[in-house]
């Protein structure tokens, strides 16, 4: 198991070449942490320390050791990630040529259309000097709809070099899926997830069942105005949606927005005598004006 060293606003894991095969960047994964001598799966993160669950209760773990171990399957929750960044810098002494210092900034906004709970980031790293590195932090709580903003820096001994990374995000220990994955990705795990969710259905009409809100364009949020649209799409066996169109808007900028978002749905498919098949539909959107940030008319 890895060597995790606490710092002040981030925890820094180290993983140990052994463990490297474990920890798969595609695959859907839960974070374990060592605790009096036993690996638990982390529930929640507080700031920086990881909470695990003992006799039926929440308790901060206290060993130093911790990993990404491959899991079943992502729960189906979907995270939008906006101006996601993780920028290094580093300081020096200019006659001898040592770096100190290392610094790494990492800042992002989380959006879900639902309400998560307990939800926190794992970046799992590749680094040109210091090999395969784990950060966690936590995001906090997810309101439907409403963006959460983080940003964060810890401060190094070492330089690490350039850096690759991939971003996993957690609610309740379980990781979800977000929009920082390709569409391919996506599709595939989802194609898994609605297969057992209508594995022992016989009848049943095509049903919403994951994606995120359509966003309010932000050419009109001077305007105020409400929006309304009506698109006309297709919904193959797998629950994709297909070839969506808009056929009515009450501006152009919220039809753009219904099909950005409806791009990336998923349903529950029309099941007839126990097999999957296509439906063609129209959904309505309707566009609600953001309410004002706080302090601001």
């Amino acid at each position: 198991m890895p060597r995790c060293r606490f710092r002040s606003v981030f925890v820094l894991a180290v993983l140990l070449a052994t463990l490297v095969s474990t920890a798969r960047l595609s695959a859907q994964s839960v974070l374990c942490v060592e605790h009096e001598q036993k690996i638990y799966a982390v529930r929640k993160v507080r700031e920086s320390r990881a909470y695990i669950e003992v006799d039926g209760k929440l308790v901060p773990a206290h060993g130093r050791r911790c990993a990404l171990k491959k899991a079943e399957e992502y729960l189906p929750f979907f995270i939008s990630v906006a101006g996601k960044e993780l920028v290094s810098s580093r300081s020096g002494d200019f006659e001898s040529g040592r770096e100190y210092n290392h610094q790494l900034h990492f800042r992002g906004t989380f959006t879900s259309p639902y309400l998560l709970e307990d939800v926190f980031l794992v970046l799992e790293m590749e680094t040109q000097n210091a090999g395969k590195e784990l950060f966690f932090y936590e995001v906090g709580r997810l309101e439907p709809n409403t963006p959460q903003p983080l940003s964060v820096t810890t401060t190094l001994g070492d330089s690490m070099g350039h850096i690759r990374y991939t971003l996993h995000l957690f609610s309740g220990g379980s990781e979800v899926l977000h929009s920082d994955q390709s569409p391919q990705f996506r599709d595939a795990v989802l194609d898994r997830i609605v297969a057992r969710q209508i594995a022992t259905v016989r009848q049943a009409a095509p049903k919403f069942f994951l994606g995120p809100e359509a966003e309010y364009p932000a050419a009109l949020r001077k305007s105020g105005i409400k929006g309304s649209v009506t698109l006309a799409l297709r919904i193959d066996p797998r629950g994709a949606v297909l070839d969506p169109v808009v056929q009515n808007a009450s501006d152009p900028a919220f039809g753009e927005a219904a099909l950005a978002a409806v791009r990336q749905w998923r349903f529950l498919p029309r099941i007839e005598n126990g097999r999957p098949q296509e439906a063609r539909t129209t959904l309505p959107i309707d566009f609600e004006p953001p309410a004002p940030a706080a302090g601001k008319g």
